[in-house]
């Protein structure tokens, strides 16, 4: 079948790789957020996101895959960074990656992974899956924690539906992370050393409240506990 995969830097090529290996994967379709102003980071063109390609897969094996590019720009500020900003100003605090889990790697990002005729989207989050067939012929479908209690990520994938996790493919999901390292290292990927990416994606290194206050003015009020 072909298999697609997006988002993230240092686990995609050794996900993609490990399906591809398997022979299982003979397409990669990344996710991309264009030209984003919340970003702050420097646009991110389609071109740019070729040389990244380029540079994640290096000289092995993945250039041999068919690459497509999807702009998920305008679905990513409408369900993740404005929905981000709104739900603080309600006095709630947020959570984007489940958000973007939910509507933009399982759902805008599936729905054109389709068009492609993919069968399954493949993401290298530290989780896994599980499956239990009933008798009258239903599958239920139970996420699981990552191998790795480090690193275990199931949490950013808790409002997945049945629907959702039908589709989904956890591949690094039994793997810890020097594992993952070492086999970018096997595979002569650039990206074996990379340091690990945290916190908000589209806040990047910036100051946390100094974002905030781009788009909620401060304001004398009481604090409540």
């Amino acid at each position: 079948f072909k298999g697609t995969e997006g988002f993230g830097v240092a686990n995609v090529p050794v996900n993609a790789a490990l399906l591809v290996l398997c022979g299982l994967c003979t397409s990669v379709m990344w996710g991309g957020i264009f030209n984003l102003a919340v970003e702050g980071l420097g646009k991110y063109t389609e071109k740019a996101s070729g040389i990244f390609m380029a540079l994640v897969c290096g000289g092995g094996i993945l250039p041999l895959l068919q690459n497509y590019v999807v702009d998920l720009t305008d679905d990513f500020k409408k369900s993740v960074s404005d929905h981000f900003i709104t739900t603080y100003l309600n006095g709630q605090t947020p959570n984007p990656c489940v958000e973007c889990n939910k509507y933009l790697k399982f759902g805008e990002f599936y729905k054109k992974s389709e068009e492609l005729e993919c069968n399954y989207v493949a993401t290298g989050h530290y989780c896994q899956k599980s499956e239990y067939l009933f008798d009258d012929g239903k599958t239920l479908y139970s996420l699981k924690a990552g191998y790795d209690t480090n690193k275990d990520q199931s949490y950013f994938l808790c409002q997945l539906t049945q629907e959702q996790l039908k589709y989904a493919l956890f591949p690094i999901g039994h793997l810890t992370k020097p594992e993952v390292r070492q086999l970018a290292k096997d595979l002569d990927l650039p990206v074996a050393n990379k340091k690990d990416s945290t916190g908000i994606c589209f806040i990047g290194e910036r100051d946390f409240r100094e974002f905030l206050k781009n788009y909620i003015p401060a304001k004398e009020g009481k604090m409540e506990t």
